[in-house]
């Protein structure tokens, strides 16, 4: 059995690093590249389109629990309540033409 050279396995072993660096560049690209679709029109809807779904979802379900567990994640907390929005952030957190709008209704 022929023994593999110092050299030789320093080689074998730049290889490997050279493919696991350009193999994490790819996944890199992969990874950004399916990011920058989400900016398309139809993919992401605007935070209003979203707030209107989900109350439709609600309105329109058989069962409003089941729509809220769907809807609630580890980033968004959704909630049926009859408090007030004034009731709900402090006034630094709100925006005044937004609060008259559902105040008025």
């Amino acid at each position: 059995m022929k023994r593999i050279g110092f050299g030789s396995f320093a080689r074998l072993v730049a290889i490997f690093a050279l493919f696991l660096l350009i193999l994490q560049l790819f996944l890199v690209w992969l990874y950004t590249n399916d990011r920058a679709d989400g900016d398309q029109p139809g993919y992401r809807f605007s935070l209003p389109e979203r707030v209107v779904a989900m109350a439709q979802l609600i309105e329109t379900s058989d069962d409003p629990t089941a729509s809220l567990v769907a809807l609630n994640g580890p980033d968004l907390r959704v909630e049926i309540t009859d408090l007030r929005i004034s009731d709900l952030a402090p006034a630094a957190h709100r925006m005044a033409a937004i609060d008259q709008l559902f105040e008025d209704n």
